[in-house]
């Protein structure tokens, strides 16, 4: 994991998807922006973080991880990096957004009105 950059919270409209799930075993993994170094936990199945790394898996084996990102003070970029071994060989692979990093910010700054996708249509979470 690694912030490139920090900086003042966004304003104005901000959708939030508060569902899980996927058709296969997922992995939750949590990472806390606010903090520095970011801290990340893995969530196990009662919702609490576990230690489950390091993780050995085989070349059949399919891995699904739902990364879900906070911040609770301020805007910051930021990508994944995850390293391996393989075959006896170590390497790392990136996950960001096509080339650029992912992109979160603070969800309770003044200025926003955040609304989230509830029954079937966007609701506002609080009021000013």
């Amino acid at each position: 994991m690694k912030v490139v950059d920090r900086r003042p919270p966004l304003k104005g409209t901000l959708l939030t998807y508060t569902g899980v799930g996927a058709p296969q075993s997922v992995r939750y993994i949590q990472i806390d922006l606010s903090k520095s170094p970011p801290k990340w936990d893995y969530i196990g199945p009662e919702g609490k973080p576990e230690e489950h790394f390091p993780l050995r898996v085989t070349a059949s084996d399919s891995e699904v991880f739902d990364v879900q990102a906070f911040t609770l003070k301020g805007d910051g970029s930021w990508y994944l990096e995850f390293d391996y071994t393989a075959n006896g060989e170590q390497g790392a692979f990136r996950v960001d957004d096509h080339g650029k990093p992912f992109r979160t910010t603070e969800g309770s700054a003044p200025g926003q009105d955040p609304y989230a996708w509830i029954n079937g249509r966007w609701e506002l979470l609080r009021s000013e």
